[in-house]
C-alpha cells in the first residue's frame, strides 16, 4: 500500500510538472478520495457457522458466517506461507487472510446461513437459515472439474431459487438439513424440537413445471398491440 500511493504521487506530480493536471484537479481528486467512508471491521471476529472445500482449486474452500458478514458466502485460501510473504513485501500484509470473492446471497436479508448441503446430483444447492427457512437453489454445473455432492460445491454459478418458511421464524434455526439418496426427499431439523420431511422436486421435473407454465402464458397479437 505505501509503494502504490508513493507511485499515485510520482505520477501526479509529473503531471503537474508537464501542465497535464493542475494543484486545484490534484486537491479536488484528494476531497473525493477522503469521502468514501472507513471500512468497518468488527471488533470481535463474527462467527463461522459451516464451510467446505471449492470444486474448482484445491487450496480455496467456502464459509457463511454470521452476523455482520451474513448475507454472504466467502470463498477463501488456505494458508500460502509464499503468497503471505510476497504480499508482506508489497506492504499488503492487510491482505493477508482476505477472501478471494464474495457471492450475495440475494434477497435473503442479510439472515445468517447456518447450515449448506447439496443434491446427490450436484445441480442444486439447500440453505437452511436461521430464521428457520430453508432454500433450494440450483447451481450453474458449466466449467466444473468434478461435480459437487454433499460435502462439497461450487457457489459462484447460483441460478434461480424457491425459499419455503419451515420452522418458527423466532426460535426455529435450520440445525441441520438433508436429502435422501435419490434426491426425492429433503430432511430438515431445527431448535424449535420440529423434524420436517418434504418431497423435493427434480430438475427435470422443475424443466417441465416452467416449460408447462411458459406454454399456458398466450403470445401477443397484432391486433392486440396495433390500434
Amino acid at each position: 500500500m505505501k509503494k502504490k500511493r508513493e507511485e499515485e504521487e510520482r505520477q501526479r506530480r509529473i503531471r503537474r510538472e508537464r501542465g497535464i493536471e493542475s494543484d486545484e484537479e490534484d486537491e479536488e481528486k484528494e476531497e473525493e478520495e477522503e469521502q468514501l467512508p472507513p471500512l468497518y471491521v468488527p471488533d470481535e471476529p463474527n462467527s463461522i457457522h459451516c464451510g467446505f472445500y471449492s470444486t474448482h482449486d484445491p487450496n480455496k474452500f467456502w464459509v457463511s458466517m454470521g452476523s455482520y458478514d451474513a448475507g454472504y458466502l466467502y470463498e477463501c485460501d488456505f494458508p500460502d506461507e509464499k503468497k503471505n510473504l510476497q504480499l508482506k513485501r508489497e506492504d499488503r500484509e492487510d491482505d493477508i487472510g482476505d477472501p478471494c470473492q464474495a457471492v450475495p446471497v440475494t434477497d435473503s436479508n442479510d439472515v445468517p446461513i447456518r447450515n449448506i448441503t447439496f443434491s446427490k446430483n450436484g445441480q442444486q444447492v439447500i440453505f437452511g437459515f436461521e430464521d428457520g427457512s430453508i432454500r433450494i437453489q440450483s447451481i450453474n454445473q458449466d466449467g466444473l472439474k468434478f461435480k459437487p455432492n454433499t460435502s462439497h460445491g461450487d457457489l459462484t454459478g447460483l441460478g434461480p431459487y424457491w425459499t419455503l418458511n419451515v420452522h418458527d421464524n423466532n426460535y426455529g434455526e435450520v440445525t441441520s438439513v438433508a436429502t435422501s439418496m435419490d434426491d426425492r426427499y429433503i430432511f430438515t431439523t431445527g431448535t424449535d424440537g420440529n423434524f420436517f420431511v418434504y418431497r423435493l422436486m427434480t430438475q427435470e421435473q422443475i424443466e417441465e413445471a416452467k416449460a408447462i407454465a411458459k406454454a399456458k402464458i398466450p403470445s401477443a397479437r397484432v391486433s392486440d398491440v396495433l390500434p
